[in-house]
């Protein structure tokens, strides 16, 4: 009886998988829903286990998958993430039409590799809790982000720095300044995660030096760092970075995640800027 109950259930799962394929479809809305091109909140429809959502995307679904979500929405691939607490408003929906849209998707994870829905796991609905400054903002890219067409005189200088921004020579707080094609980079970095060895080596090498020794973030450390009564005043330049071994250029990196304007301007937040020493 067991077996016949799970051959039906087994069944019953495809059929409704040909009657109700999984769909997604995304793009970016501004104000009251004002269609917003590249550059705005991330919006998705579609269907998952049959059941049809429709609404915001939550942070929580955020950078490193952004490339796919821009891809689905017909860029080439992604510049810059923020989320609505901390971003200017008019690159974002307004807070009472976000509230009665309200959000569709909560987590989506993708491989680098993927190409479609089918390579990736996405999650709908919303988390406990999670509130309009939950919204996810993305800024996406009509060319690809490599070292052709826009971005091939990418710059970037780094200046590792305490106190009250003091240059430091080869230990500090990591200040970025330059360009990403036609972005401008200027502000200290955040990192979810740690970088690669290789992207430390291509954050020094921007600095003057030749290696990454190792990276640290939190006041705890102990270790040479802006202080937080300065970092109020700054923004953040890039919000994640991967650098293969030997990168000279920005636009040799195979992801440059630049910060939305105004992203983390939140206090707390600016704590865990990232710090380098270099050597």
């Amino acid at each position: 009886m067991l077996r016949v109950i799970l051959v039906l259930v087994v069944a019953l799962t495809q059929l409704c998988t040909a009657v109700y394929p999984d769909t997604l479809r995304v793009w970016m809305e501004t104000g009251n829903g004002t269609l917003a091109g590249n550059y705005g909140t991330v919006m998705a429809e579609g269907v998952k286990n049959g059941k049809a959502f429709y609404g915001m995307v939550a942070m929580l679904a955020g950078p490193m998958n952004a490339d796919f979500l821009c891809q689905n929405a017909g860029y080439a691939g992604y510049l810059s993430t923020g989320k609505h607490e901390y971003v200017d408003s008019e690159v974002r929906i307004s807070s009472s039409y976000g509230e009665s849209v309200g959000f569709s998707v909560r987590e989506v994870t993708c491989p680098s590799s993927a190409r479609s829905l089918d390579d990736c796991y996405f999650r709908v609905g919303k988390y406990p809790n999670t509130d309009f400054s939950d919204g996810l903002v993305l800024q996406c890219s009509d060319t690809p982000t490599d070292c052709t067409a826009d971005y091939a005189d990418s710059t970037l200088t780094v200046s590792l720095q305490t106190g009250q921004g003091v240059e430091n020579g080869n230990i500090g707080s990591v200040v970025l300044s330059g360009h990403f094609g036609p972005n401008d980079i200027s502000g200290m970095m955040h990192s979810w995660t740690d970088l690669t060895p290789d992207t430390l080596d291509f954050l020094c090498r921007a600095a003057g030096y030749t290696f990454g020794e190792y990276q640290y973030w939190t006041y705890d450390s102990g270790a040479p760092r802006l202080d937080k009564n300065y970092v109020d005043s700054m923004s953040y330049g890039f919000e994640s970075l991967d650098c293969p071994a030997g990168a000279g250029n920005l636009c040799e990196c195979t992801a440059v995640y630049i910060s939305a304007r105004n992203n983390w301007s939140n206090t707390f937040s600016k704590y865990y800027h990232m710090s380098l020493k270099c050597i």
